[in-house]
């Protein structure tokens, strides 16, 4: 039964999962390459490159809370629609 609703809300799940492991990396390399990219110019080895990872996490971090916070309103929403009877199904 591949068209049931709980492949479907596991299909969801797993698509949110994935775009949240890609946020937190691309925040992670992206800052962290910036990093490199200014310890190139200068001169320093790795001092810049680590404090571009370093960044990169907590934006990344900071990035998922703020986005695990509007999955969790959206939820919310869906949830009070769904007791009122207003779901798009029911309409």
């Amino acid at each position: 039964m591949s068209g049931s609703p709980l492949d479907a809300l596991g299909s969801a799940k797993a698509d949110k999962s994935f775009a949240y492991t890609a946020d937190l990396l691309a925040a992670i390399f992206t800052w962290g390459g910036i990093g490199f990219l200014i310890d190139r110019l200068v001169g320093t080895e790795p001092v810049f490159m680590v404090v571009g990872f370093v960044i990169g996490n907590i934006a990344g971090i900071y990035l998922l809370y703020i986005r695990a916070k509007q999955a969790d309103a959206a939820d919310a929403s869906m949830a009070a629609r769904s007791e009122e009877g207003t779901t798009p199904r029911n309409r």
